[in-house]
């Protein structure tokens, strides 16, 4: 999800009860599907003030992990448009949707500017739309419509202005997933384009998370976990958009992990599209008693995996590893996951693994009561990790806050809130300039909010 995003409505179910991907209430494909109709829900664009909240430093585990040879990172990195300080203060939190929205994909044009991809609830039907700050408001655009949610984005803005998406469509029948159906957009010369890529089918009790990039160039790639109902996942699927040609392919990373009945462990994994492609997977070792991450880089028609680090498996026969998300920096890659039992009110680790000359390490925030899904992160040059996760609020929890934890090179953290009600259990998503970094998130009036905050 590098600089994207990276997973619609007030209530989603989870795939099969088991998958973090946001579910419609009931739909099926495109055409085959019964809806019901919907109000329009029309709110007045609201600024709400930020949260002051002293930051916090949160106790981090750094320890070296794996010595390998460190793979040099190729131009473009990730992180966003280099623009001065002074030409971005930070924006209290403000609504950009009318309509109500879901998950997000955030961006930056060549001049600064945030443009926000989301799915936009209008009636029956589910709006792509891409929303862009012009001086002090939004423009609106959409870019298709479809009779299901969208479950999860990825956006790009080229050097030359063309704006690029990435997206999926959630499938399922009498509230029942049963798969993904995934899209490419272009918008150039005035109007958006859009491609149908494939659709995918997921066993019913498998818990999969598809993972989206668009590169800077505008090409789009998506990678699946392929996980049988009960063996283990060795392979993923991966389908791209580029120049033109769409590609269908199974790799054979380094994945691991088993899915028994309802006892379910979840596979992460998160693509890189620009050359070499590069996968990063997390998952429980069907074998040990460790977890293990791994980032896979294509050399000829192969990928060749290197273990990066490991962490204790819980021992849970619930979910345990909860989303993925690589990134590709001047020093190196990049990768994010976190890791929770699954139990209600238990705590969660965020785990950060850094390339470095002769090895990785892996930094750890937490254990934290902070949700273990739906968080987003973005790189800052420096190799500074920008994370956003959810925490509830009071005891009983009578609201969810986002927080943003900045994770260090060297392993130390500091945290702050930066809203403190927000809606829980959907994506946000976010992007870092010179100074500041940018995030999309929902808040409880449906309305998709963006700010803008200093590191």
């Amino acid at each position: 999800m590098s600089a994207r995003s990276s997973r619609l409505l007030a209530t989603i179910p989870l795939l099969a009860a088991c998958s973090a991907d946001p579910v419609p209430p009931a739909d099926a494909g495109r055409t085959d599907v019964t809806v019901v109709d919907a109000p329009v829900i029309d709110v007045p664009v609201i600024d709400v003030p930020v949260v002051d909240v002293p930051v916090i430093d949160v106790p981090v585990i750094d320890r070296p992990v794996v010595d390998v040879a460190r793979v040099d990172a190729p131009m473009p990195v990730d992180v966003g448009v280099d623009v001065p300080p002074a030409d971005v203060p930070p924006l209290p939190p403000g609504r950009v949707s009318v309509e109500m929205g879901g998950t997000t994909a955030i961006a930056l044009d060549r001049d600064g500017q945030p443009s926000i991809a989301y799915g936009s609830q209008q009636g029956a039907m589910v709006r792509v739309v891409v929303s862009t700050r012009a001086g002090t408001g939004w423009t609106h655009e959409t870019v298709d419509t479809l009779p299901t949610a969208v479950s999860r984005m990825g956006y790009t803005i080229d050097p030359e202005g063309a704006r690029h998406l990435g997206y999926a469509q959630y499938l399922s029948r009498s509230g029942v997933g049963y798969g993904f159906r995934f899209f490419a957009a272009t918008r150039a010369a005035g109007a958006w384009t859009t491609r149908l890529l494939a659709d995918h089918s997921v066993n019913h009790n498998t818990s999969v998370r598809p993972d989206i990039h668009v590169t800077a160039a505008g090409a789009v790639h998506v990678v699946v976990p392929l996980t049988p109902a009960t063996g283990i996942a060795s392979r993923v699927r991966h389908l791209a958009l580029e120049g033109g040609a769409v590609v269908d392919e199974e790799l054979a990373p380094r994945v691991s992990g088993s899915s028994f009945g309802v006892a379910i462990g979840r596979i992460a994994a998160a693509i890189h599209g620009d050359a070499p492609l590069t996968l990063f997977t997390v998952a429980d070792d069907g074998s040990g008693s460790d977890t293990v991450a791994h980032l896979s880089t294509r050399s000829g028609s192969a990928m060749v995996a290197t273990a990066i680090g490991s962490f204790p498996d819980l021992g849970s026969s619930l979910t345990e590893v909860w989303g993925a998300d690589v990134f590709r920096l001047a020093s190196g890659y990049v990768t994010v996951t976190a890791d929770a039992s699954g139990r209600f009110g238990d705590t969660t680790r965020y785990r950060v693994f850094r390339q470095g000359a002769a090895a990785w390490t892996m930094n750890t925030v937490g254990p934290v009561r902070y949700a273990s899904d739906n968080w987003c992160a973005a790189p800052f040059a420096d190799g500074t990790i920008a994370l956003f996760v959810y925490a509830g609020v009071g005891m009983p929890v009578t609201a969810t806050e986002l927080r943003l934890i900045l994770v260090r090179p060297d392993g130390t953290s500091a945290e702050r809130s930066v809203d403190a009600n927000v809606e829980g259990g959907l994506f946000c998503s976010a992007v870092t300039d010179a100074s500041t970094v940018h995030v999309a998130y929902r808040k409880p009036d449906g309305g998709i909010y963006y700010q803008r905050l200093p590191r």
